[in-house]
């Protein structure tokens, strides 16, 4: 086993080096030509990593997807039937309307609508950047820095070597470029992000505040607040630093300051209000949002990751601060500066469930990039010191391609496309969600031991278990859940703590039992959903039972029974 890990480990490590040393000499030509090119060049590797049929949260996201094209919005809980669920869906509603017009399965069309969210952002960090300078270069720099990241210790080698030195491990997903390349939600708070920075920049260190830049920070707040709420703390708290730095700071844009973007940040907050509110309220304390942190151990964690994101660039600032130092006025170094600080001291407080608030970060890392960009650029006198760091900036977006692509995830449930619809690669799968899909109402109710009926066939469950878990036949990292159904369930999809262990009380007697029989008072809880309600039976548990009584047998395969409640059953 130590052999077979050091060999996982040099490839690894050598892959990730060869990918990395390929985008180096990607930069090193094509900068030469068009700096502008370098942008359109990036997003290539980019749109190849999202068309990778895997990833860690994609039937997850999936199911949301499903749910909404066969029942609109807002949808139901997929894993929890008849409950509306909160989580912010509305990404997930632009994805299944160009699922539904392209004839493409969800997690395509997450993918063009990354490569778009990226192109935007891309487009909106250079012109930010053009702020700082008039220099391609620094502009192109800064778009990369802000990405990709300025840190070879997140991620991939570089990550691992600190953690053997220091036995100390750091938060991986903090680099920005990673939510532009894989099925996940991130993609077009962090688009929408970039936007509001060039809104904010054009309004208070331009001459003239255009009617367009105000119009592009409401719409810019308005998106980050409904297509990421969990980005909301750091997108609406930036424009409010801004404001405060600018009324004392910047005489002639105290209108601005006082009135313009207050207002335009007060009525983006107000339209958003409602969504939010409807999300927030099917939500317990425990799976809130975000909540205030000063403990030891949250900023001691956070603090880490933060030092080690911001090492490697404060050296190079202070190492070329002379060359570098008049790149810009003091003021556009100002509000950049407070764009990146603001998120950043954000992640340092603010606590979010399963450490999520590595967004913040994220976004900081925007800010943080540009001001970066000159003195990197600085560094191109002595051009093996600049490429080398570049290399070495490159390795954790490189660490990515080689884990989730050449090396590749064992997954639990391959699966291959028919139009908009996945079918699992196994044919006895396949033929069942075939079967449900064609036989059963949208609107239908399953009790399974797998999680897999909202994803292939887009039914819901009655509640999603982790009986399939505890069996050991998965690893919870690659079955496209990620997280167990009980942590999905309380925390990401915020379901009713009391309703849930009810449900699960149920489904135990329905899915373990060698003899299903269920209380009156369990029987009233299925039959209030007044919905057709069935029981899949796996091969594991079907030895040792008879038909349930109340139920009649409606499909039946080698492995597989599937069992209807009748209408007036009493177990």
């Amino acid at each position: 086993m130590k052999l077979q890990a050091m060999y996982t480990l040099l490839f690894d490590t050598g892959g990730t080096a060869l990918v990395a040393l390929m985008l180096v000499c990607l930069y090193m030509v094509v900068i030469t030509k068009s700096p502008r090119l370098i942008l359109l060049a990036g997003i290539i590797p980019a749109a190849v990593a999202n068309f990778y049929c895997y990833s860690s949260h994609v039937n997850m996201h999936n199911s949301i997807v499903y749910r909404i094209m066969l029942s609109g919005v807002p949808p139901e809980n997929p894993l929890l039937a008849g409950v509306p669920l909160s989580y912010a869906w509305l990404h997930h509603f632009i994805v299944a309307l160009m699922s539904k017009t392209l004839s493409v399965p969800p997690y395509l069309a997450f993918g063009l609508l990354n490569i778009m969210a990226l192109a935007v952002a891309a487009s909106a960090l250079y012109s930010c950047a053009g702020f700082i300078s008039d220099q391609k270069d620094v502009r192109v720099n800064a778009v990369i820095l802000a990405l990709i990241g300025m840190s070879p210790f997140l991620r991939g080698p570089g990550r691992r070597i600190f953690k053997g030195l220091s036995g100390l491990d750091l938060d991986q997903r903090a680099y920005p470029i990673i939510k532009f390349i894989s099925v996940n939600s991130n993609s077009l708070g962090l688009m929408f992000f970039a936007l509001m920075l060039l809104a904010l920049l054009s309004i208070f260190l331009r001459q003239q505040s255009k009617y367009v830049s105000v119009a592009v920070l409401f719409i810019s707040l308005l998106g980050v607040a409904l297509f990421y709420p969990l980005l909301i703390l750091a997108a609406f708290s930036v424009p409010v630093a801004v404001s405060l730095y600018a009324a004392f700071k910047l005489p002639k844009k105290r209108r601005e300051a006082f009135f313009t973007v207050p207002v335009a940040t007060g009525m983006a907050g107000f339209l958003s209000l409602p969504y939010l509110l409807t999300l927030a309220s099917g939500r317990s304390g425990a799976s809130g949002f975000f909540h205030l942190s000063f403990s030891a151990e949250h900023l001691f964690r956070n603090g880490l990751n933060l030092v080690m994101v911001l090492i490697v660039p404060v050296f190079i600032v202070i190492m070329t601060w002379p060359d570098q130092k008049s790149f810009c006025e003091q003021k556009t170094r100002a509000v950049i500066a407070l764009s990146a600080l603001t998120p950043m001291l954000l992640f340092l407080f603010i606590r979010q469930p399963d450490f999520t608030e590595y967004k913040y970060l994220a976004a900081g890392f925007f800010g943080a990039g540009m001001i970066m960009a000159p003195a990197f650029t600085a560094l191109k006198k002595n051009k093996a010191v600049f490429y080398a760091l570049l290399f070495i900036f490159l390795f954790p977006f490189s660490s990515y391609f080689i884990i989730k692509g050449v090396r590749g995830w064992n997954i639990a449930d391959p699966y291959t496309i028919k139009g908009r619809w996945l079918e699992p690669v196994d044919t006895e799968e396949a033929r069942l969600y075939r079967w449900i899909r064609e036989n059963t109402t949208a609107d239908a109710v399953f009790c399974d031991s797998y999680l897999t009926v909202p994803v292939f066939s887009g039914r819901v469950l009655f509640i999603g278990t982790d009986l399939r878990r505890k069996k050991g036949l998965l690893n919870e990292k690659r079955d496209g859940w990620y997280l167990t159904a009980e942590r999905l369930l309380k925390t990401n999809f915020a379901g009713d703590p009391g309703i849930i262990k009810t449900r699960e009380k149920i489904a135990s007697k329905l899915l373990n039992s060698s003899t299903v029989r269920l209380g009156e008072a369990d029987l009233d809880i299925v039959r209030s959903l007044k919905r057709p309600f069935y029981l899949v039976e796996r091969d594991s548990v079907r030895s040792n039972r008879v038909v349930p009584e109340g139920f009649k047998k409606v499909y039946d395969s080698k492995k597989i029974r599937v069992f209807q409640l009748t209408q007036n059953s009493k177990l």
